[in-house]
């Protein structure tokens, strides 16, 4: 039995696409939780209610897309 170099490389394609998609969520997901807790944190600390919180998570969001970004970037040979 022979194996079709052609099947392995789009099975190598399709694990590699999976790879990149789950740390690419991951990381979104890690630098958003980041930001919220940071800013939940200071909030605590310095008596200033939700704003910290909402300006950590809004600015986790936006690290989060920009290496999102940047690394779809590094992917793509950019």
């Amino acid at each position: 039995m022979s194996v079709d170099p052609e099947e392995s490389d789009k099975k190598q394609n399709g694990a590699a696409a999976w790879a990149f998609a789950l740390g690419a969520g991951t990381q979104l997901v890690t630098s958003v939780l980041l930001g919220f807790l940071a800013g939940q944190w200071l909030d605590g600390k310095l008596g200033t209610g939700p704003w910290l919180m909402l300006l950590g998570a809004f600015l986790g969001i936006s690290v989060g897309l920009y290496q999102l970004i940047k690394a779809q970037a590094r992917r793509d040979g950019r």
